[in-house]
């Protein structure tokens, strides 16, 4: 089974199983994060809670930085909006 397959498979079976809570950002492996749990999980029930980040971006893969000085987080949300 693909490894896209298998995130999929396990994030429809925690919620399943109760868990309802997801912690994601777009700083998450290029967004894959995001992109995975709106594949398993939409249309989104109504219990699902999704909570996230802004003012960040990766520099490169070891490095996440702040963007701007934290007092405007709108220019980050479409990107955790989806």
């Amino acid at each position: 089974m693909p490894v896209r397959d298998t995130a999929l498979e396990v994030l429809r079976r925690v919620y399943e199983l109760g868990i309802n809570h997801f912690d994601i950002a777009h700083f998450y492996r290029a967004g894959l994060a995001n992109a995975l749990l709106r594949a398993a999980l939409e249309p989104y029930p109504d219990d699902v809670v999704v909570v996230t980040k802004v003012g960040a971006e990766v520099a490169d893969v070891a490095v996440i930085v702040g963007t701007g000085d934290g007092d405007d987080p709108r220019p980050d949300l479409p990107c955790d909006l989806f």
